[in-house]
């Protein structure tokens, strides 16, 4: 199983550039993981009894609006982090 990479560099090749697809997705999933989380941390304040509960009107709606924006980002690029994750896993699996 070893050898046979040694013995086909075009295999080595397309598995280096599948585990580099895979850190750049998730690279890019964990950054808009950590938006998500501080988008819908940030409505907390604007939520009634919080002391800023008299600005609701003026920006905690569009608070609330942006993070269901990055909710639909996030979900978009943690689906293709996990899925090149699948395919390199079948790509070491198949090798």
């Amino acid at each position: 199983m070893i050898f046979d990479s040694i013995d086909n560099p075009e295999k080595t090749e397309a598995i280096a550039l599948a585990w580099k697809q895979f850190q750049d997705r998730r690279k890019r999933a964990i950054f808009a993981t950590v938006g998500v989380v501080l988008s819908c941390g940030s409505v907390v304040p604007f939520i009634s009894g919080q002391p800023l509960y008299s600005h609701w009107e003026s920006i905690g709606k569009y608070l609330v609006l942006l993070s269901m924006a990055l909710i639909i980002i996030w979900s978009y690029l943690v689906r293709g982090a996990v899925n090149s994750y699948a395919r390199l896993s079948g790509m070491e699996n198949e090798y």
